[in-house]
């Protein structure tokens, strides 16, 4: 076979007459070259040059980026960058690293160029530290992965920072990450006793998953949803199984759940005779969910549009009571929806439930008993809130006039 600019190469050709050859890596073919091919076999002439012209090469499909933690290495509180043993595979331009300590701090984290992810913990980490993997192309989504933190464990302080209990600073949706708290007066009918150390009790889950396994928890809370949630925080009885009595309403799993809220007084339908289960809680609405469940109070909310709103009272009572705050920007967007999160923060601060890093540590005899969900990481702003509404657990809180628990036994088979 000679090549453009004479070069000389031997072929084989295959059982299926098809002919191949090496092409030396001096030698550049490119997309209508061509190449003449001559055929020669023992004992006979050799055949008339064949001219044949290069095609196009086939276009090559990029692999998507994995994620390798086969050999996961530990690091050292230290300000040395450190190889964590996590390697990504083809990465691409949006592959992105992220990485958190217990207390929530941010970890430098990036991806070499041989695929290799590398950390700097730093001299006052509180470890473990969760890497996260994050690209559109990966399949199955971000991938979280927990390193160990030599000298350090899971679950205690470490650097002796543990992160503030009280008021928090609002995120960007309007809520605060750390309950405000009150005297830690225990609600009747919560399973409660009183001890010198603090009250020791059972919280029942009143959140669920998904089928997908995932808790979706920046997702937007449906009216059906709340419903449900409220009927399992308060006990109410939910054995009245038939269609709710609204044009949109047919028979379906909130069946029990709307019975129970309406007949409690707590939700009703709208002016034309709908209840629009499946649409979006407002924050508004929300807010006149918990009202009847909460203490009364004249404290005027200072957020300028929801004057002359029809929640307005609702609004000021939940902001009296602390179960709710404004944005930045001085409004409380009443019309707005709400998230999962978002409201289980509410509700569990309405029913002081507070669970931490510490109250999931070495007291928990079961800590292998946690409903875990696929889309519900450490660095979620509402981890600990989840936590504490989606599993049923045995406590005793960590003070006597304290909110916050120490989980003794996880529930949730029995």
């Amino acid at each position: 076979m000679t090549l453009p600019g004479g070069k000389t190469v031997t072929a084989t050709v295959g059982e299926d007459g098809t002919w191949t050859a090496d092409v030396p890596e001096d030698v550049t073919l490119a997309e209508d070259d061509t190449v003449s091919v001559t055929q020669t076999e023992t004992g006979k002439a050799a055949s008339e040059p064949t001219t044949k012209t290069v095609g196009a090469a086939d276009p090559q499909t990029p692999e998507n980026p994995s994620v390798n933690t086969d050999n996961l290495n530990d690091v050292s509180p230290t300000e040395d960058e450190q190889d964590t043993g996590i390697d990504v595979e083809n990465p691409t331009a949006d592959t992105e690293v992220t990485a958190k300590d217990e207390d929530g701090n941010t970890i430098p984290a990036r991806i070499d160029d041989e695929g290799n992810v590398l950390v700097t913990p730093g001299t006052n980490v509180d470890g473990p530290i969760t890497v996260t993997i994050s690209d559109p192309k990966l399949p199955g989504g971000p991938v979280e992965v927990e390193i160990t933190v030599n000298d350090h464990n899971s679950g205690v302080d470490d650097n002796n920072q543990q992160p503030p209990v009280g008021p928090g600073k609002p995120d960007d949706n309007g809520n605060s990450s750390n309950k405000p708290g009150d005297n830690g007066t225990l609600k009747p009918g919560d399973g409660s006793t009183e001890t010198e150390t603090g009250s020791k009790g059972s919280h029942h889950a009143y959140i669920h998953g998904y089928p997908d396994g995932s808790v979706r928890p920046d997702g937007f809370i449906t009216r059906a949803e709340s419903a449900q949630m409220i009927a399992n925080l308060k006990g109410l009885n939910m054995t009245n199984k038939l269609a709710p009595g609204f044009a949109d309403t047919p028979s379906s799993w909130y069946n029990g759940a709307i019975n129970a809220v309406v007949k409690a007084g707590l939700m009703r339908g709208y002016p034309d005779g709908s209840f629009r289960p499946n649409d979006k809680i407002t924050r508004a609405e929300f807010a006149q969910l918990i009202m009847g469940l909460d203490k009364a109070n004249s404290s005027v909310a200072p957020f300028a549009d929801v004057k002359a709103h029809w929640g307005e009272k609702a609004i000021n009572q939940a902001y009296g009571n602390k179960r709710i705050i404004g944005y930045p920007d001085g409004s409380f967007r009443p019309d707005a929806s709400i998230t999962r999160a978002e409201a289980v923060v509410i509700t569990n601060n309405l029913f002081d439930r507070e669970v931490d890093r510490l109250g999931l540590g070495e007291t928990l005899e079961n800590p292998e008993a946690m409903i875990n969900f696929t889309d519900l990481y450490k660095t979620h702003w509402a981890y600990y809130e989840l936590r504490e509404a989606s599993n049923t657990h045995e406590y005793a809180r960590r003070s006597k006039f304290g909110v916050v628990e120490n989980w003794l036994i996880i529930e949730n088979s029995l």
